[in-house]
């Protein structure tokens, strides 16, 4: 059976940690497939190497739920937080291979994305998305940069829809939800998100009960900060053009519908008397239909989505004169701290004490090793977030003129008097 070593130092591998139950267990026809409907899970474990609380045993009873006889059989599970894949991740693949015999880890920065999908169904191909946006360098200790904050897909042959697509991905930390508005750029750069449910900061979470909350937090008693997104298998021979972009299309293949979708993983974990993770889960049930069920109308969905786009707009242009703002400071940094070592380097050679010397070359060197951090946070790292904040708000505006044909309708025919006329140029 596949065992997971302890974490605690000094321990050998030797030392034996309980045993996985047995894999059988998993494999037995407890629950029947049903190819008319599609599961899936996402988890956040919070697998963070020293840092984590209780780690090992919750690695280890997070297997035993997926396992259990009472779990559904997911059709798909995406994991985050993954941190030690060396030790975590191999242990959740081999003690859960009965039941998702097909499983991916997706690699990203330095440490990894920590992102890690688990499937019924045979991967045939598989891809890792690094944000282009991921926090900041200087930021150690949110340490989202380092680690590579990522989106995974995964492309799975299903017995009734064909070829489906499955993403996973992790934000970055940073940004919060009550604003200001420019400290949600990054996250508005990776997916736009919706209230529903209550999924981390609950009450009911032994790991952040009684924990100080902000106040959107003590008012809807905990965040939701797990979701699950969908859209239906897309007919090649389809010529629905752009109204892909907020919409599944119909298909022979079938269609997707949400049957249901509800918060799950938030029992006590037996003999520890803790909550699996910091995280609750989601789990999420569709239908795979033939005939589409009746949708909103064009109109109140494009007015929903002009309305989340406007504040998206709004955040991401906070988001680039902060970053602009930032870049100077950090310049005027560099340039103070360049002053400071040429200041402390003369001081050291014409003062008269000689034990004092090497003191002052070595605060010349912290300062010249600052300046430098800060010169490449502003040259590089700023330019860097700036653009990609530009592209991002490009996008959007973009998105925005779609939504607006009758203006698109006026402009096209103005360029197209224009050009009747030979002015265009």
């Amino acid at each position: 059976m596949p065992r997971l070593p302890s974490s605690q130092a000094g321990s050998s591998v030797g030392h034996a940690a309980p045993a996985f139950p047995p894999v059988t267990d998993a494999s037995e026809p407890d629950q029947p497939t049903d190819d008319s409907q599609l599961s899936v899970l996402t988890l956040n474990v919070w697998g963070l190497n020293y840092i984590s609380k209780l780690r090992v045993p919750r690695i280890k009873a997070i297997a035993t739920h997926l396992a259990s006889r009472s779990t559904p059989n997911y059709d798909f599970v995406c994991l985050q937080e993954i941190w030690y894949e060396s030790k975590d991740w191999r242990f959740l693949k081999h003690a859960l291979a009965a039941r998702y015999p097909h499983s991916k880890f997706f690699y990203s920065g330095a440490f990894g994305s920590g992102l890690a999908i688990l499937s019924r169904w045979p991967i045939l191909e598989s891809d890792t998305q690094p944000y282009s946006l991921n926090g900041q360098p200087i930021n150690v200790g949110q340490g989202d940069w380092f680690v590579g904050k990522a989106c995974g897909c995964v492309t799975v042959d299903h017995p009734r829809l064909g070829l489906v697509d499955v993403w996973n991905t992790h934000f970055v930390a940073a940004g919060g939800e009550d604003g200001p508005e420019y400290k949600r750029s990054h996250r508005i750069t990776q997916a736009a998100i919706q209230e529903l449910g209550v999924t981390c900061d609950s009450p009911l979470n032994t790991w952040t009960a009684g924990k100080p909350l902000d106040e959107r937090a003590t008012r809807g008693a905990g965040k939701r900060l797990d979701y699950v997104f969908f859209r239906g298998p897309v007919d090649a021979d389809s010529t629905t053009g752009p109204a892909l972009s907020y919409a599944a299309s119909a298909s022979s293949r079938g269609k997707l519908a949400c049957k249901s979708s509800s918060v799950v993983v938030t029992d006590i974990v037996p003999d520890l008397n803790c909550s699996y993770s910091d995280h609750f889960g989601v789990e999420s049930i569709f239908d795979i239909i033939s005939d589409p069920p009746p949708s909103t109308s064009d109109a109140a969905r494009k007015v929903g989505q002009h309305r989340v786009l406007t504040a998206s707009l709004h955040a991401l242009s906070g988001g680039f004169a902060a970053s602009r703002s930032t870049q100077m400071s950090h310049f005027y940094v560099f340039g103070a701290a360049l002053l400071l070592a040429i200041s402390l380097i003369v001081a050291s050679i014409f003062q008269p004490l000689g034990g004092v010397n090497p003191v002052f070359v070595l605060l010349a060197v912290v300062a010249g090793w600052a300046g430098t951090t800060m010169l490449y946070s502003a040259l590089v790292w700023g330019e860097w977030e700036k653009r990609t904040l530009r592209t991002v708000m490009e996008l959007i505006e973009l998105e925005l003129e779609h939504l607006r044909p009758s203006q698109n309708g006026a402009a096209s025919r103005t360029s197209a008097d224009q050009a009747a006329t030979g002015t265009l140029f």
